[in-house]
């Protein structure tokens, strides 16, 4: 049996597949060395910021993460989280430009997006495009729903209640 919401209409096969989780969602881990380019370091916010270690660090759909800590020129440390693409400069560029507003209205929200930029991969003709932004430690992530009991996806309004477990700050 298929339910809709809005216009769309989702199906027992679509649903299977994009169940929700309700176990806690295992955080991501390093797991080895990450190399990282040139282009890349030049990157950093900070100028003459040196690398003390690059890790991969979990999993994405379409490229490639990492973590990487750094050693600002003042002494202090700092560790930053990079996404390296392989689809696409408009798809790198459209998610720091989402990240980047996101973050000006909402800072606790995202991570802070520092640049994005693109290069090509030594030894190859490939181009890769990356991400750079502030690294945040998520630590384990329990399942939350994101909507009250009270409302549903499906009368089209959007919840922050579990957020704040305030009903009275519901955005339409």
């Amino acid at each position: 049996m298929a339910e809709s919401i809005s216009r769309l209409t989702i199906g027992d096969v679509q649903r299977s597949i994009e169940s929700t989780p309700t176990d806690g969602i295992e955080p991501p881990q390093p797991s080895g060395a990450f190399i990282v380019h040139d282009v890349v370091q030049k990157s950093f916010p900070i100028p003459e910021t040196k690398i003390i270690r690059a890790q991969n660090y979990g999993q994405s759909l379409w490229g490639r993460t990492a973590k990487i800590r750094v050693e600002l020129p003042s002494g202090g440390r700092q560790t930053y989280f990079l996404k390296l693409d392989e689809t696409g400069w408009n798809m790198c560029k459209g998610e720091f430009e989402a990240l980047k507003e996101i973050y000006g209205v909402s800072p606790a929200f995202v991570p802070q997006p520092y640049t994005y930029g693109r290069y090509v991969q030594k030894g190859t003709d490939k181009e890769l495009y990356f991400l750079l932004m502030e690294f945040r430690d998520v630590g384990e992530q329990v399942y939350q729903n994101l909507f009250c009991e009270k409302h549903s996806i499906s009368n089209g309004t959007y919840m922050r209640c579990n957020w704040e477990r305030k009903h009275e700050q519901h955005a339409l």
